[in-house]
């Protein structure tokens, strides 16, 4: 072992001495998505794809469709997103992003998560396990749930009612024997009570009240949780009925306004829109609420909330109207909407509850995460919860540690598959850094950060770079079986797909390599409507994500535009693109991300094939080529 590595041990075990929990009276807690992937980890890209219709809306465009296997340069630029996120796209279900997530809040304040969750066994319980068991290893942050119980209700159709009271009972007895178990350990309680924040629009009062008259099995010290519905579906005056919920529902959170003032000509992409005083006006009519339910016993608590910005283009409204909350006031354009709804609570002061909705959401434009274009909600959330809790700044540049954290992190897996690379050495820079922002040591985090960067670097400067481009036809890929063609391109429908082979000095060339690769072609949809191209090319890993359908988080009664909007998504190892089109009548130009933990280059596709064109509808594709930017090791390398 290495100085330098002695270095960063005896550095990891004095943080854990000296770290210590802080309690702040006052609680902040992110709402977290759960519903976007990547190809690399998970064989889908979920919720960045989408499309869609806003079937209900009247504005200028209704009909929307995002492509996230597109590459332009080389980002994924057609994301289901009117906003970029700076770290390009991530998975909700990768390990990595989640403690980054984590640790971003932590440096901005944020006390914990709720994690929309829908049901046992759907890809957001998949997420909460993982995030239970890393809150595990931070005894200041709290998890639990945003019930999303409009997806439940809508996996129960022609159910009983009594059915539909044992599935939600199950699924609340299973977060006592999973999210609960470990107490406040894990999880925010409220005088031995876990919360648990209910959205709404899917349960009835009278569902809810059957559920909640069934015993549970308690966790040792631990009472029965208490449910805290979102103002929205719960208690404001345009979808709320109080009266219902009172007594079944122990308090109400804030959302991003939900405002409906239409829109004026200017503004002809969304059907309504809310101004800075609209959203002032939600905050207090939300406060007015709150602190009257608390006063009058009917509520324990309530929670205040900040949101950056709306506009849900991203998943086409749903299926409903499109909105839009400006991130500044439509006048001046020089005060933020999200820090006049903090400079709100904190002049009144009258909440120990702040909800910020939300930490991730791309869909509907509302992330407080660093933008491509901004980082103002980022660093605001930084400062308004010091100002909230009357807290001490730390240094400013510590806000955006994480980032370079998860950028760091995400470089070292990227190199070390690289065949033959010994650098695992590199993840105890990371480790490091990590106990480190835990314990709001920053200094010393920014220092590992820079070393395993600096190393990393020389170890990247040992590798040799090829840059190699095949065209199809050629020596190195070409038809493994005779395609149809038509006037000099390739048809490509239900029974005639396309099937390209790499030679064996090429397949060589790629497997003993890590590489960047991109797939580069044209084609020409000859489809009525929408319809898929994909391509597919052979993979050694496993399914990846099973079946999910998305919805919204909710409904409004008898609204029967949310199916039209669902997405279902199911990982594929071997799905290189699945490209939503509709019958445009031109070329169109693409690019698509080849992942080398993905591809196996063995020719067991379908005739032989290392990559196949194939779709339901008829298209015809021309001008493909292969660009590889290989990387592999010198023959010798010092990694030490």
């Amino acid at each position: 072992m290495s100085v330098l590595e002695v270095f960063v041990v005896l550095c990891l075990l004095a943080s854990l001495r000296r770290c210590s929990a802080l309690h702040p009276q006052k609680q902040v807690f992110a709402d977290v998505t759960t519903n976007k992937f990547t190809r690399e980890h998970d064989g889908t890209w979920g919720l960045w794809s989408f499309h869609g219709v806003a079937q209900k809306s009247h504005a200028s465009q209704t009909s929307f469709i995002f492509n996230a296997d597109l590459v332009t340069g080389t980002k994924h630029q057609d994301i289901a997103s009117m906003v970029y996120p700076a770290l390009g796209l991530t998975s909700d279900l990768d390990p990595i992003y989640q403690e980054y997530l984590i640790l971003q809040a932590k440096v901005l304040g944020v006390d914990g998560f709720l994690i929309e969750w829908g049901y046992e066994g759907h890809a957001s319980d998949q997420a909460l396990q993982s995030y239970i068991q890393l809150a595990k290893g931070y005894s200041d942050f709290k998890i639990t749930v945003n019930w999303c119980d409009h997806w439940l209700m809508s996996e129960l159709k022609n159910k009983t009612e009594e059915e539909v009271i044992t599935a939600f009972h199950d699924n609340l007895q299973y977060l006592m024997d999973t999210l609960f178990m470990d107490g406040s350990q894990v999880t925010p309680l409220v005088d031995g009570h876990p919360l648990i924040f209910l959205f709404g629009g899917g349960v009835t009062p009278t569902i809810l009240k059957g559920v909640l008259s069934r015993p549970l099995k308690l966790p040792p010290f631990v009472g029965r949780p208490l449910l805290i519905g979102s103002y929205l579906n719960f208690a404001s005056p345009a979808t709320g009925r109080w009266e219902d919920w009172k007594g079944l529902i122990s308090g109400v959170f804030g959302w991003a306004p939900f405002i409906l003032r239409p829109t004026p000509n200017d503004l002809n992409a969304w059907d309504y829109y809310g101004d800075l005083s609209d959203v002032l006006a939600y905050q207090e009519n939300l406060t007015s609420f709150g602190e009257s339910c608390v006063k009058k016993g009917d509520c324990l608590l309530w929670c205040g909330s900040a949101s950056p910005r709306f506009d849900n283009r991203g998943c086409a409204g749903w299926g409903r109207e499109l909105r839009l909350i400006p991130d500044r006031d439509l006048q001046t354009h020089t005060r933020f909407t999200y820090d006049a709804q903090w400079d709100y609570y904190i002049q009144r002061n009258e909440t120990s509850f702040m909800v910020i909705p939300t930490m991730n959401d791309f869909p509907e434009a509302t992330p407080l995460l660093a933008l491509n274009d901004s980082s103002h909600a980022l660093y605001s959330t930084y400062k308004h919860i010091r100002r909230w809790k009357k807290m001490a700044a730390d240094e400013d540049d510590s806000v955006y540690l994480p980032l370079e954290w998860y950028r760091l992190y995400k470089d070292v897996e990227f190199f070390l598959l690289t065949p033959g690379l010994n650098g695992s050495f590199l993840y105890d820079f990371l480790h490091a850094a990590t106990k480190e922002i835990r314990c709001r040591d920053y200094e010393k985090a920014a220092e590992f950060l820079r070393a395993g960067r600096s190393k990393l670097d020389s170890v990247v400067s040992g590798l040799q770079r090829r840059n190699m481009t095949w065209i199809v036809p050629s020596e190195e890929i070409q038809p493994s079986t005779t395609p149809f063609m038509y006037n000099g391109s390739y048809i490509v429908n239900k029974t005639s797909g396309l099937y390209l082979t790499l030679n064996e000095d090429s397949t060589m060339t790629v497997s003993s390599s890590n590489y960047e690769g991109f797939i580069h072609f044209q084609f020409y949809s000859l489809n009525e409507s929408t319809n898929y191209l994909k391509i597919f090319s052979p993979t050694k890993r496993k399914q990846g994500i099973n079946d999910v359908i998305y919805h919204s988080r909710w409904r409004r009664s008898n609204d029967t535009s949310l199916s039209i909007a669902s997405s279902n998504v199911r990982g594929d190892f071997s799905e290189l693109c699945s490209l939503v089109t509709n019958s445009s009548g031109h070329w169109h130009d693409a690019t698509v991300e080849l992942f080398r933990s993905n591809q196996a280059w063995d020719h067991s596709g379908s005739h032989g094939s290392d990559i196949h064109f194939e779709s339901e509808g008829l298209y015809l594709v021309r001008n493909i080529s292969l660009e590889l930017h290989l990387i592999r090791l010198k023959r010798s390398v010092d990694t030490t």
